[in-house]
């Protein structure tokens, strides 16, 4: 007779140490996959590797294990979100702010979708003197913490080809991406409702807004100027990327009423197709540091501006967004 063969107790400790393992996936397919949350939030450049969960139902309830082989990852935009086959997620370097991709994973069977959303990195894109590296970038964050170059000057500033108010040219322009975007609102505002639009106050030199701010001090006081005038460096038109609209219902001035008009209301629901969204929000004070203007828009890009107009943002709140959303 053949004598049995000899298991070691660590053998057959390992062995049954292992079946609460196997059991809690089961012999086939877990019940469903999961990423460790259904969004993530990444500025330009990231790599980070990604969990994925198999979790199947059992007498005490859902078991949830971490997957590591038999893994599947494809990207939908494979050349600037890409995934690897272990699972390590690369964001390009030049991804614009509020772009978004979809991961998905399959494992025997089952599948989850990650979407992938770009947003910009506060704190990276700053120096120690609170001055914007990169003051070029589209979706760049300006406000009274956070600085343009005293000499900044954009290098692609055009001429605007819309009605506008001012005889000072200066304000009348805008960089070209903007200035393009800006004609397209206009000329849609007319087409989709019959509302004329007129730009008002486009780019502003560093000097320009000192002298701007100096003369608000001056006339109104402190407080109110800090509520609507920017401290020069700290304004969105210094950028090129910002205009002050306004229409004849309102007599071609900057007026709150602006948001109550026609063209008010259609620009508030209409302007993140275009790539623009409303700067300065009501009930956003404490946020932005400024009072409601229905009048001031901002360039960011479509991608952007989609996703802050959806989400009821200030583009302070969509820098901040956390890294994973979870539903």
């Amino acid at each position: 007779m053949k004598k049995p063969a000899h298991r070691s107790p660590l053998l057959l400790l390992l062995t049954f140490s292992a079946l609460p393992f196997f059991t809690s996936c089961g012999a086939g397919a877990p019940d469903f996959l999961e990423f460790d949350a259904p969004r993530f939030n990444l500025p330009p450049g990231t790599v980070k590797p990604l969990d994925v969960y198999g979790i199947k139902s059992g007498k005490e309830g859902p078991q949830k294990t971490l997957l590591s082989e038999s893994l599947q990852f494809s990207s939908d935009r494979p050349d600037e979100f890409s995934i690897d086959s272990n699972g390590i997620l690369s964001l390009s370097s030049g991804l614009l702010a509020g772009e978004t991709a979809g991961i998905t994973v399959r494992h025997r069977g089952r599948e989850a979708v990650l979407t992938v959303m770009v947003r910009p990195d506060r704190e990276a894109t700053i120096d120690a003197d609170a001055v914007l590296r990169r003051p070029e970038a589209l979706d760049s964050l300006v406000n009274k913490e956070r600085f343009l170059p005293e000499a900044f000057v954009p290098e692609d500033l055009v001429r605007i080809s819309v009605p506008t108010i001012l005889t000072f040219e200066e304000v009348n322009h805008l960089r070209l991406p903007a200035a393009e975007a800006l004609k397209e609102l206009f000329e849609a505002a007319w087409a989709e409702a019959g509302l004329n639009l007129y730009a008002r106050s486009g780019y502003r030199s560093y000097e320009t807004q000192r002298g701007l701010y100096q003369a608000a001090v001056a006339r109104d006081g402190q407080e109110w100027a800090d509520r609507y005038s920017a401290v020069p460096g700290s304004s969105e038109h210094q950028t090129g990327l910002a205009m002050d609209i306004t229409a004849e219902s309102v007599r071609f001035q900057l007026e709150e009423a602006f948001g109550a008009t026609l063209e008010g209301r259609w620009v508030a629901e209409n302007a993140h197709r275009f790539g623009f969204i409303l700067r300065y929000l009501p009930g956003k004070e404490d946020i932005t540091g400024y009072n409601y203007e229905p009048w001031h828009l901002r360039y960011v890009g479509e991608p952007a501006a989609a996703e802050i107009y959806q989400r009821g943002l200030t583009l302070e709140e969509f820098y901040d967004l956390p890294e994973e959303e979870t539903e």
